[in-house]
C-alpha cells in the first residue's frame, strides 16, 4: 500500500514537471514568434492594471516589488548561508536560487524582449524606476518566488505543530501571488512574462523536490 502511494505520488511529480516545462514553451514560442493573440492579451491586462491604479496601492505594490529585487534575494542569500542550518536551509535554497537567476538571465538575453511602454507608474514612489533589463520571463515570477518557497518548503519539516506548516505554506502563497500581480500593477512585465516565469518556477521547484525525495539527499527531504 505504501509503495503504491509512493509510485503515485512519484508519477504525479513527474507529470508535474513536464507539464510545467511544456507550458514555458508553448508561452515561449507564441512571444518569440510574436503571436498577434498573445500581444493583446499581454495589451489588455497591462492596460486593465495601469488603469485602475489607487495611491496606497502604488506604494504597496512597490515595496512587494523591492522583496523580490536581485539585490534583496542575494542579501537574504548571504544570511542563510552563515545561519548554523546552512546546510539543511541556506545552502540548497541559495544553489536553487542562483540556478534560477542564471537559466532566466540566460532566456532574456536569448529572447531580448523589451519592457512594456507606456504602462509605468506616473508618479515617483519610493525611489522605485522602470528596470532596465529584459523583461522575458518575470525574474520575480521565477526566482524571487523559489526563493521564497523553496525556503518555506525545506523548512516545513522543523516546525513543532500540525497547522504551523499549513499556515506559513498559504501565507507565503498569497505573497508569491502579490508579488507577480504587483508586477503587473506597475506595469513593469507583461502578462505572458509572469505565466512564464511561474511556469519556469514550478518547474524547477518540483524538479528539485523530486531529486531531493527520490535520491540520497535526505536531510532536505521535506517528505520526512
Amino acid at each position: 500500500m505504501i509503495k503504491r502511494k509512493l509510485d503515485y505520488e512519484k508519477v504525479s511529480n513527474i507529470i508535474l514537471i513536464n507539464l510545467a516545462l511544456l507550458v514555458f514553451l508553448y508561452i515561449l514560442i507564441l512571444v518569440a514568434i510574436r503571436d498577434k493573440s498573445i500581444l493583446i492579451i499581454d495589451k489588455t491586462v497591462a492596460g486593465f492594471a495601469s488603469g485602475n491604479r489607487a495611491r496606497f496601492f502604488d506604494y504597496f505594490f512597490v515595496i512587494l516589488s523591492y522583496l523580490g529585487e536581485t539585490r534583496t534575494i542575494a542579501i537574504l542569500c548571504l544570511l542563510l548561508l552563515i545561519l548554523p542550518s546552512r546546510k539543511r536551509l541556506g545552502l540548497p535554497v541559495t544553489i536553487l536560487t542562483i540556478t534560477s537567476a542564471l537559466l532566466n538571465l540566460i532566456i532574456k538575453v536569448i529572447i531580448m524582449r523589451t519592457r512594456p511602454q507606456g504602462f509605468f507608474l506616473s508618479e515617483e514612489t519610493l525611489l522605485y524606476s522602470m528596470p532596465t533589463s529584459y523583461s522575458f520571463p518575470s525574474g520575480h515570477a521565477q526566482t524571487a518566488n523559489i526563493f521564497y518557497l523553496s525556503l518555506t518548503l525545506f523548512s516545513l519539516k522543523y516546525y513543532k505543530t500540525n497547522w504551523a506548516p499549513i499556515v506559513s505554506t498559504v501565507l507565503i502563497v498569497l505573497f508569491c501571488t502579490l508579488m507577480c500581480f504587483a508586477r503587473l500593477y506597475l506595469g513593469v512585465h507583461f502578462f505572458s512574462d509572469i505565466l512564464a516565469g511561474l511556469s519556469l518556477m514550478i518547474f524547477l521547484l518540483s524538479l528539485c523536490l523530486y531529486i531531493v525525495r527520490y535520491t540520497n539527499l535526505y536531510y532536505l527531504n521535506i517528505y520526512e
